[in-house]
C-alpha cells in the first residue's frame, strides 16, 4: 500500500508551473504534484533536491531543469504529457532509484547539459531517452550516462542527435540496440533482468561537482530501483 506524501499540490489552473523556482535552493521531500497544468517543477539557475516524491499526469514536464543542478533520489516520475525530466541550458543532474514510467519522453538532455543516471526504470515511456542540440547558443548537445537501470516496454528506444551522447552501461534492455558514434551500449544483454554484471564504474567528476556529492547514493548491486520486486510496478500505472 503506497505510504501517502506529506505535502500535495495539485490541479493548478492559472498558471503554466506548478511550482518555479529562479536563483533559488529548492528541497522536496515526500511531496506529491498531481496534475500539473504545466510544469510540475521549472526550475532557472537553481540548485533542486527532490527525495522521496511523485509526479503524476503533469501537462508539459514533471521537472524542467535550466541551467540548474539537480538531484533526484527514490521518487516517482508517471504520465507527463511531455518530458519526465527535462535537462537543458547547461544544467547537471544526478538521479539514483527512479522510476520514469509513462511520459511521452521519459528523460531528454539537451544544451552542454550532463546527466548521470543509475539505478533507474525506465518503463511504458513513448521515448525512453533522447538527448539533442536544440539552441544553437550551447555549442554541443546533452550527455547522458546510465549505469544499472532497466528498461521496459516502450514504445521508441534511445535516440541521440547532433553533437550529443548518450552511454548505457551495465543495464537490461528489452532489444537490440547498436552501438554508434553517438550512442554507447556497454555490459548490457536482453537475457538478465535485475541481476548485474560484476564490474563497478569508476566516474569522472572532476568537472561536475555536485555530481560528485551524491554519486554515493547508487547501488553497483541491482539493475533498477533497490527496494521491490519488478513485478509490482504494474501497480503504479
Amino acid at each position: 500500500k503506497r505510504k501517502r506524501k506529506k505535502t500535495k499540490f495539485r490541479n493548478n489552473k492559472k498558471m503554466d508551473d506548478m511550482l518555479h523556482a529562479v536563483y533559488s535552493d529548492i528541497s522536496c521531500d515526500e511531496v506529491e504534484f498531481v496534475n500539473a497544468f504545466g510544469d510540475a517543477i521549472d526550475a532557472d539557475i537553481s540548485n533542486i533536491v527532490i527525495t522521496n516524491s511523485r509526479f503524476n499526469n503533469s501537462k508539459n514536464d514533471a521537472i524542467d531543469l535550466m541551467t540548474s543542478k539537480c538531484f533526484l533520489y527514490k521518487n516517482e516520475i508517471l504520465n507527463s504529457g511531455d518530458k519526465g525530466i527535462s535537462i537543458g541550458e547547461r544544467s547537471e543532474l544526478i538521479a539514483v532509484n527512479n522510476k520514469i514510467i509513462g511520459n511521452k519522453i521519459g528523460v531528454q538532455c539537451k544544451d552542454s547539459s550532463f546527466a548521470i543516471i543509475y539505478n533507474a526504470l525506465l518503463k511504458n515511456n513513448e521515448m525512453a531517452v533522447d538527448s539533442i542540440k536544440k539552441n544553437w547558443r550551447y555549442g554541443n548537445g546533452g550527455t547522458i550516462n546510465i549505469y544499472k537501470s532497466i528498461f521496459l516496454f516502450n514504445k521508441k528506444k534511445i535516440t541521440a542527435g547532433v553533437k550529443s551522447k548518450i552511454n548505457i552501461y551495465d543495464s537490461y534492455i528489452e532489444y537490440n540496440t547498436k552501438n554508434s558514434n553517438k550512442i554507447k551500449i556497454i555490459n548490457c544483454d536482453i537475457r538478465r533482468l535485475k541481476e548485474p554484471k560484476e564490474e563497478k564504474y569508476t566516474i569522472d567528476t572532476k568537472d561536475h561537482l555536485y555530481i560528485q556529492k551524491y554519486i554515493d547514493y547508487r547501488n553497483e548491486n541491482v539493475r533498477g530501483t533497490f527496494d521491490e520486486d519488478i513485478n509490482t510496478e504494474a501497480e503504479i500505472l
